[in-house]
């Protein structure tokens, strides 16, 4: 509660309801000695409980599993803090020495938000060298290598079962070769990586359906599907990329086919984000049930404005607006170009960042 000074004491409880800590936050962020507690939540549960003294500094730190037990308990000693952790036996799994704030030598394991071990990191030196994340079932999911410098170098994957799944190698710390899966345990999603460039795409939603694909062929050419929440296809696309030896650009040409319950309903060419030929509709990225249909007719492209499939305005470019010497940036151009990414829908792309690593305020 917020007392009449504009200071701030919170007061914390176990499962029980026992008053178990109580701290300060002063009005003008002044160190404040005192207890706080984090919890697990669903159910709610103690999960952590740090002491300070009046300095602000850290006294004493306990992580806690969802048995109660011990997981990891931070002592200093002179300069140095070590984080002891310990198995749900409780037996010492590891040790982590922190200078100076920072991680330093040993290793540091992490819970989940449920309480199950998620990771662990191992550090030389001051350096990240290596990080491990786990299934639920205890085997290992993941494996992340670094360089002498800390900068990712692999990434190795693993099947529930402990089998190899896949490597992917890193050069300046970009994916280079191989398969950057998003979320193994919970879906297939990935990306592959031919030579430092994206060669094949495959997207699942959060309920396992397939809603993107692509994959760019010998001939360099993009093949792609997108599919709806159904699992239904809604674009096939090839996309041709060419090398204008007059101008030193790349042309992009678009082939499409649009269908809706199965049934084609669009299909036509789209040239350097212009539509050319034929017809197709797409959704407003930014506003629901906002939707547009493209269409040539005669010299003209036509583009419908819908809000809950009704007309409500209509524009109208000319083809002939573009002479020998405009840009393709022309002025009249604003609202009828169509982009790659048109034909890219929303996707979680698979990560390499470190979970535990974010967790800072553990050390």
């Amino acid at each position: 509660f917020t007392q009449d000074n504009g200071n701030i004491l919170s007061h914390y409880y176990d499962e029980r309801g026992k008053l178990i800590g109580s701290r300060l936050t002063k009005d003008d962020d002044s160190p404040a000695e005192g207890t706080e507690v984090e919890y697990y939540f669903n159910p709610a549960q103690v999960r952590m409980i740090t002491q300070w003294d009046n300095k602000g500094n850290i006294t004493t730190k306990k992580e806690f599993y969802r048995s109660g037990k011990v997981f990891s308990e931070r002592t200093v000693r002179q300069k140095d803090t070590i984080i002891t952790f310990l198995n749900p036996k409780q037996k010492k799994m590891g040790e982590l020495l922190i200078k100076e704030g920072h991680p330093y030598q040993g290793v540091a394991y992490n819970l989940d938000e449920s309480g199950v071990l998620q990771g662990k990191e191992d550090y030389k030196l001051g350096i990240l060298s290596e990080s491990t994340f786990f299934y639920k079932n205890g085997n290992i999911k993941q494996k992340v290598d670094n360089d002498i410098h800390g900068s990712i170098s692999k990434i190795t994957y693993f099947n529930k079962n402990k089998s190899q799944k896949g490597i992917v190698s890193f050069r300046n710390e970009t994916p280079y070769e191989g398969y950057l899966y998003d979320n193994l345990g919970k879906n297939e999603s990935y990306v592959f990586y031919k030579e430092g460039e994206i060669n094949e795409i495959k997207q699942l939603d959060d309920t396992n359906r397939l809603r993107f694909y692509k994959k760019v062929q010998e001939n360099g050419e993009e093949v792609g599907d997108i599919y709806n929440k159904k699992g239904e296809k809604e674009f096939h696309y090839i996309i041709k990329k060419e090398k204008d030896k007059d101008r030193y650009d790349i042309k992009t040409t678009i082939s499409f086919k649009q269908f809706k319950n199965g049934k084609e309903i669009h299909s036509g060419v789209i040239k350097d984000g212009i539509l050319s030929q034929g017809s197709i509709r797409l959704n407003n990225r930014y506003y629901e049930n906002a939707d547009y249909i493209y269409k040539i007719v005669d010299n003209k492209i036509v583009k419908d404005h819908f809000y809950k499939d009704k007309i409500f305005k209509t524009e109208i470019l000319y083809l002939d607006y573009k002479k020998e010497e405009d840009s393709v940036f022309h002025p009249y151009l604003d609202g009828f170009e169509i982009s790659e990414e048109d034909f890219q829908p929303y996707m979680n792309n698979p990560t390499f960042y470190h979970p535990i690593m974010e967790s800072s305020n553990r050390y």
